[in-house]
């Protein structure tokens, strides 16, 4: 991947991946030094592409995750008892 990736789009697709407090997840994930990710966020240096690429199929599962997750949601309920719900014997 040759594309520019400046600080506001690395800061927003961190937060989305790990919320606010993004950056000592993301690095932990990476397996990379915090610093170095708050370098990329504050756009003073890049990151690789082989780092882009794995940030890129963490935002993709995500995604995939937040996608099944809207489909159960939209699912009409079941009519199987709920869980720990007593049947009677």
């Amino acid at each position: 991947m040759s594309q520019h990736i400046d600080g506001e789009l690395f800061n927003e697709l961190g937060a989305v991946l790990f919320g606010p407090q993004w950056q000592s997840p993301l690095g932990r994930a990476l397996g990379i030094n915090q610093r170095t990710v708050q370098r990329w966020a504050a756009g003073e240096s890049q990151p690789p592409a082989t780092v882009m690429d794995e940030v890129i199929k963490m935002f993709l599962a995500h995604a995939k995750h937040v996608a099944a997750l809207v489909k159960r949601v939209k699912q009409p309920p079941s009519t199987a008892p709920e869980r720990g719900a007593r049947t009677s014997d």
